[in-house]
């Protein structure tokens, strides 16, 4: 219900349209490459901020629902959220993440290894877990147990 009520606050028109003038107010009289920080902020906003606060507990709370999923209909809820997030932020590397553990999880190993591949390229250098994540990669590779 909780996600539900995240994916219906607005519409996706909406979220773009706010997203947009937001990032137009913040980007004015910066310019990418001058500093690591501005840099993130920059990519960050011109995701979007609404978008990134929508997609961010969906995300979160889409990996804790993950490690649970048993029947059909929760396998289903997590590919609906993904899709939504997608719809939101294309390819954004922590759905990608997600999406490799659940291919992996279904026996999907190829294109579990090269989403999640994807996914640690994509990752700032920001993001804490990133070696977490090769490490999942390392135990995909060599077939195990995450």
């Amino acid at each position: 219900q909780y996600i539900n009520s995240l994916m219906n606050q607005k519409t996706l028109k909406e979220i773009k349209e706010e997203d947009s003038k937001y990032y137009q107010l913040y980007s004015k009289n910066k310019e990418f490459g001058k500093d690591p920080f501005t840099d993130i902020m920059l990519q960050n906003y011109k995701e979007g901020r609404d978008t990134n606060n929508i997609v961010k507990p969906i995300i979160e709370t889409a990996n804790h629902y993950f490690d649970f999923t048993q029947t059909r209909k929760e396998k289903r809820n997590l590919e609906k959220w993904g899709k939504y997030c997608y719809k939101l932020i294309p390819e954004k590397y922590s759905v990608d993440n997600l999406k490799a553990d659940m291919l992996y999880k279904a026996g999907k190993t190829k294109k579990a290894i090269a989403l999640k591949a994807i996914a640690i390229e994509k990752m700032p250098y920001t993001v804490k877990k990133k070696v977490s994540f090769q490490h999942e990669l390392e135990l995909m590779k060599a077939d195990k147990k995450l």
